[in-house]
Formats: C-alpha cells, structure tokens, sequence
C-alpha cells in the first residue's frame, strides 16, 4: 500500500459516515481508503462517535419539563406601578425647608474681613 500525498477532508468524511455522499464521491472515498491507513482509521472513529451519539437519551424530555416548570414564571404579566395621586387642593403644600447656613461658611467670610480691618487699622 503506498501512502497517498493528500487525505480526505473532514466534510468528506462525514458526509461518507452519514450516508450523504453521491455515488462518485463515495467512489472516490472508497478507493482512497484501500490505500490509506491514516483516513481509514479516522473513517472508523468518526463511526463509532456517530454510533455512540446515536445511543445517547433525547434532551427533548428535559426541556419539556424545564419550560413546563419555569415557562408561566416568564409568562406572568409584571405589576405596573401604581400611578402618583394627583395634588388635591386640600392637601397643603410640603413645608419650606429652611436652609441652614454652615459656621465654616461664615467663618470663611469673617476671617478676611478682620484681618484687612486689623491691617487697615494699626497702621
């Protein structure tokens, strides 16, 4: 057997392992399996991976039961919130709040000013 310069491609192969290979494609795949080792190990592989992924359950029973339990949790319509109550002409306006003026605020402004009028005055 000599070993051919190319091997097949993984879209070949696959198509070979699952049966959608035309007849001269398959053709082609065949003969170049008889003369390489490499390809046609590969071949079995990706049958006993496809074999094996056959086998496995359907998750379709799980999804089932996962949508059934969460699916009306989505489907519940949400709360809006309640609009504001519109002002009444009974209803007294909210209090001023009386804006306290900080000491840092005044001492701010006194300090300058006494010191120039110290300076203005002892000289």
């Amino acid at each position: 057997m000599s070993e051919r310069p190319w091997h097949l491609g993984y879209e070949e192969m696959e198509r070979y392992v699952d049966g959608e290979a035309d007849a001269n494609d398959t053709e082609i795949v065949e003969s170049h399996l008889r003369d390489c080792r490499q390809c046609a190990a590969e071949i079995d592989q990706l049958r006993q991976c496809a074999a094996e992924v056959r086998q496995m359950p359907e998750p379709a029973s799980i999804t089932a039961t996962f949508a059934a339990a969460h699916l009306p949790d989505f489907e519940r319509p949400r709360a809006t919130p309640p609009a504001p109550a519109p002002a009444s002409a009974a209803s007294p306006p909210p209090p001023q709040r009386r804006r306290r003026v900080r000491w840092w605020v005044i001492a701010a402004i006194l300090v300058p000013i006494v010191l120039v009028l110290w300076w203005w005055l002892s000289r």
